[in-house]
């Protein structure tokens, strides 16, 4: 007889799920909390699981839902990445056993497959193999993977390259300003949002704009709006989310600028800004996510080289498959 419980996430978890993830030093993210999870409300069909020990407590939570078929369910479509958040002293034969009890929990239910966007090492903490391992196990297939850029702030200020320098110096000449809103203009940023991804990408920002004031309400100080301002202008010319995921990692999110701001620079002193802030803030990791494109299948190596002037260096984040 298994000595955890798996069970169907209510609402009624959700307070002492975010307590679970919030104590959880090396791989807990506010991303995967239900402040952030819940704002999506109808949108995915809700298919979290947590897992109790044999005392009652909480030892394990798997954020999930369906996004379209009930057969297909996603940890997590609505985040950047998902998969299993479990007590941090768990044995490795805990961990295997609670993603057993997981993929045997679904295939009851009558779900046919389990996809997973598995955190990169960085974020997920250094038990990540041993999950990525547990998940192979049971057989879990990799079906792609994306590339992300990570700093390293554990020694303080990063080198930049001579090409990030440069910038940073010219856009503070310019006279190119940087803040974070206390009280974000999300109508103007939204904007900015929505224009550099049409122009640059052909695509629509994932979140709504009304999805986006939702999320500062729930998040708080957890999100915070940088914004860089071009000489003698009041409105945004360039823009990033900063989410604090945990004390020592943040992770940026919706980089943007006009074409007149890249031209000045202003992404340069605008992430040279975030990387001081983090460095006061005793932040370890800022993590930029992916700069990979269509599926995983193509490197944006401007993107790439850009955000790697940081001082970065490249990770990997694997989705897997498990059928059923």
């Amino acid at each position: 007889m298994s000595k955890f419980q798996i069970l169907t996430y209510s609402a009624d978890h959700a307070k002492e799920w975010d307590t679970f993830v919030g104590t959880l030093q090396t791989s807990g993210s506010v991303l995967q909390s239900r402040r952030f999870l819940d704002y999506h409300g109808a949108r995915f069909q809700e298919q979290s699981l947590v897992a109790r020990d044999e005392k009652g407590a909480l030892v394990a939570v798997f954020p999930a839902a369906a996004a379209g078929s009930t057969e297909e369910v996603v940890s997590h479509p609505g985040a950047t990445y998902g998969g299993l958040l479990l007590k941090e002293s768990l044995a490795i034969a805990d961990v295997q056993e609670i993603q057993a009890q997981v993929a045997a929990h679904y295939a009851a239910a009558g779900v046919k497959k389990l996809l997973m966007r598995l955190p990169p090492s960085e974020v997920a903490g250094p038990k990540s193999a041993i999950h990525s391992y547990g998940w192979w196990q049971l057989g879990a297939k990799l079906i792609r993977k994306d590339l992300w850029n990570v700093v390293d702030l554990s020694g303080g200020m990063p080198r930049y390259s001579k090409g990030r320098k440069w910038g940073v110096k010219k856009a503070a000449k310019t006279g190119v300003t940087v803040r974070y809103q206390e009280q974000p203009d999300w109508d103007s940023t939204y904007k900015l949002l929505a224009l550099c991804l049409a122009e640059r990408h052909q695509q629509k920002p994932v979140h709504s704009h009304e999805e986006l004031v939702d999320l500062a309400e729930r998040l708080q100080s957890d999100m915070k709006l940088w914004v860089a301002y071009l000489p003698g202008e009041d409105t945004p010319a360039a823009m990033t989310l900063v989410f604090r995921c945990r004390a020592n990692l943040w992770h940026t999110q919706y980089i943007a600028s006009t074409y007149e701001a890249r031209e000045e620079c202003a992404l340069d002193l605008l992430i040279d800004q975030v990387i001081q802030a983090a460095v006061a803030d005793n932040v370890k990791t800022l993590t930029f996510g992916a700069s990979t494109e269509q599926q995983g299948q193509v490197l944006n190596t401007g993107l790439y080289n850009f955000k790697n002037g940081f001082g970065g260096s490249a990770v990997y984040q694997d989705f897997v498959e498990l059928d059923l």
